[in-house]
């Protein structure tokens, strides 16, 4: 929920680029399976991420990189 974008990006998985700059927006995903995997970009003007997994507590994840770097496994 939130205000989030969308464009096409060559190169990201299935050309596919979300992103909020809203605080407090957030996604879920449901899935079946023992395992996700987590993709998302890093660049100097990204901040923190939380991401949490079935209820669970949240983990800050550090989205920032002094360069720009497309489908960093997080």
């Amino acid at each position: 929920d939130g205000s989030w974008t969308y464009a096409a990006q060559k190169g990201l998985y299935m050309d596919d680029y979300h992103w909020s700059a809203s605080a407090n927006s957030y996604v879920t995903i449901k899935f079946n399976g023992s395992q996700i995997k987590l993709y998302a970009s890093q660049a100097p003007g990204y901040g923190i991420a939380a991401v949490s997994l079935d209820g669970g507590n949240e983990k800050l994840v550090n989205l920032y990189h002094p360069n720009v770097k497309s489908d960093s496994l997080i």
